[in-house]
């Protein structure tokens, strides 16, 4: 239930249109909010290991890195 009033805030819509929109639709949007939220874990993982390999003197970027 909460997924239907964040959908709503984002499309501006009330929780009656996003009930009345096809379920097609409506799953098209968890996938897509599913996979942002996913990429922006992976994201905040990268970052904390770099953040990590900089306290040790690890470098990034070079073979086999980031």
């Amino acid at each position: 239930m909460l997924f239907k009033y964040q959908l709503g805030e984002v499309l501006g819509k009330t929780i009656g249109e996003i009930e009345a929109m096809p379920a097609s639709e409506f799953t098209g949007w968890a996938g897509y909010f599913l996979f942002k939220e996913r990429e922006r874990a992976k994201q905040e993982a990268i970052a904390k290991a770099k953040a990590r390999a900089k306290g040790s003197g690890r470098v990034f970027g070079g073979r086999g890195g980031f």
